[in-house]
């Protein structure tokens, strides 16, 4: 009897998934997140097509899979990305997504820093999983009043994100799009 080797195909250029990725930032964190999420994944031969909730309505086009990420302010995301959530609720749970939540400031993410409302984005989107990221604060991006309530919380100014994590999580979604774990 011959033993046939087991060959996975992997997906072709004209074959890689099409995700939208979209957020919703404050001062400018969750997009660089975005962007760098964005950039791993392109570099895995995934088509990433960008978009700021802020910025636009309801994007256009079929994708294959969705993540979908926001500021957290006051233990809640923000409101533009829920509305698209919610506006976009049967193509969500039809398709893989993932969510990332951006804004834990002086010490490592844990699930404990989950938003109050990430429930209410489960539902829209039955995702596969929601990542939290670190958050950065600098006081020249903030208005006079968010400085004031900065200053009353004792919330740190600083960069918490973790770069090599963001990474870590877009090659995790890269394998789970492509049917294979994707080294670097």
């Amino acid at each position: 009897m011959l033993l046939l080797p087991i060959v996975r195909i992997g997906l072709t250029q004209s074959m890689s998934p099409n995700i939208l990725l979209a957020w919703e930032s404050k001062h400018g964190s969750t997009a660089d997140i975005s962007h760098l999420l964005a950039r791993r994944l392109r570099e895995r031969g995934i088509q990433v097509t960008l978009f700021d909730t802020a910025k636009g309505d309801k994007p256009a086009g079929a994708f294959d899979a969705y993540i979908l990420g926001s500021a957290v302010y006051r233990d809640r995301w923000m409101p533009h990305i829920m509305q698209l959530a919610h506006s976009m609720r049967p193509a969500l749970l039809s398709k893989p997504v993932w969510l990332f939540s951006s804004g834990p400031l002086g010490h490592h993410p844990t699930p404990d820093d989950s938003p109050a409302d990430i429930a209410d984005m489960f539902w829209c989107t039955a995702a596969r999983e929601h990542k939290i990221f670190g958050g950065r604060l600098k006081a020249h991006n903030l208005s006079l009043m968010e400085r004031a309530n900065v200053s009353v919380t004792g919330k740190p100014y600083g960069d918490y994100r973790d770069h090599g994590d963001i990474i870590a999580w877009g090659d995790s979604i890269a394998g789970a799009l492509c049917g294979s774990v994707l080294g670097t």
